[in-house]
């Protein structure tokens, strides 16, 4: 938590300048008010949404992610939690990197500037797949060769769920831009809470059995579930006009 706080005060440093400055245009209301207009209007043509279905979508993200931990200690215990979390962190580093770095690379450089932007997107969500399968590789090697402690072992049936749905993650991640050049931004986050809650689903089925399916299954087919509904979502957005 120490870490947390630093980290976030170290990151909002800079604004401590911009709350003394002093605004260029100050002297000139009227240019300064067609500042904002302009700055406000292309705003709004990058990212209609509202304040309130951009925190919603933000938040069903969050939710999901603490769930599946949560969900997976109370059916599992703590150390298939540990194995999960631990993948998790390794593989999905991939796909974050690729949804926050590409898309906005793209939206920056604008639609002329990419000769095809499709093609590209799928060549970048290729190679990315590609390196949470190599990543899936190194961890399947740490646990073949005495790199890690006999404990470990338990990480074996969860690597190909993982690496399959980290890497349609990768696939959608590389598309995530299209629906911000397409002005369906808000139908976008309305399909990712969709697919949220269709995760949800599959995650918490398991609370109303009598007995606790096995794990391994569980995450198949959880993974299986998020890896065809991202799918769809990248072909969707593909298809974008």
């Amino acid at each position: 938590v120490i870490a947390a706080i630093l980290g976030y005060a170290l990151g909002a440093a800079w604004l401590v300048p911009v709350l003394f400055q002093t605004s260029p245009h100050a002297e000139n209301p009227k240019q300064a008010t067609l500042l904002d207009a302009a700055h406000t209007v292309s705003t709004q043509q990058s990212d209609p949404r509202s304040a309130a279905l951009r925190m919603a979508h933000t938040l069903t993200d969050a939710l999901l992610a603490t769930a599946l931990l949560v969900v997976w200690q109370r059916l599992y215990g703590a150390q298939e939690t540990g194995w999960i979390s631990a993948l998790l962190r390794v593989l999905g580093f991939v796909p974050a990197v690729v949804h926050m770095a590409w898309a906005q690379v793209v939206l920056a450089q604008g639609p002329s500037d990419a000769q095809d932007p499709k093609k590209s997107a799928l060549w970048l969500g290729l190679v990315a797949w590609a390196a949470v399968l190599v990543l899936g590789g190194v961890c399947a090697l740490a646990l073949t060769e005495p790199w890690l402690d006999a404990s470990w072992q338990g990480v074996w049936p969860y690597i190909v769920p993982l690496v399959l749905w980290q890497g349609s993650a990768c696939l959608s991640a590389a598309f995530s831009h299209r629906p911000f050049q397409a002005q369906a931004a808000a139908r976008y986050s309305w399909a990712c809470m969709g697919l949220a809650l269709l995760q949800a689903t599959v995650l918490l089925a398991p609370l109303g059995l009598p007995q606790p399916i096995d794990a391994a299954a569980h995450m198949m087919a959880f993974a299986l579930v998020s890896s065809l509904g991202l799918l769809a979502l990248t072909v969707w957005m593909a298809r974008l006009r």
